[in-house]
């Protein structure tokens, strides 16, 4: 094994808008569950709030939280 590679821990690729990219507007697919439930909701305020969590998680937990929580907590949070 290559000595500068055997530190590596953890590697992560970004799928999104590169190999693959969803079928509708995410805040579509987010609102839908509600409406099944008779729950209208606005899609612009869905895709404004959306934006602005996943760049505070961005920022203040950059790496889906690496070395501070795992994933599934990261999407939590």
């Amino acid at each position: 094994m290559n000595r500068r590679l055997g530190h590596i821990r953890l590697v992560t690729f970004d799928l999104y808008e590169t190999l693959y990219t969803p079928c509708e507007p995410i805040e579509k697919t987010y609102a839908a569950p509600l409406l099944r439930h008779g729950i209208h909701v606005d899609t612009q305020s869905v895709h404004a709030g959306f934006s602005q969590a996943m760049k505070h998680m961005r920022t203040h937990y950059p790496n889906y939280g690496f070395g501070l929580m795992n994933s599934r907590q990261w999407w939590r949070q």
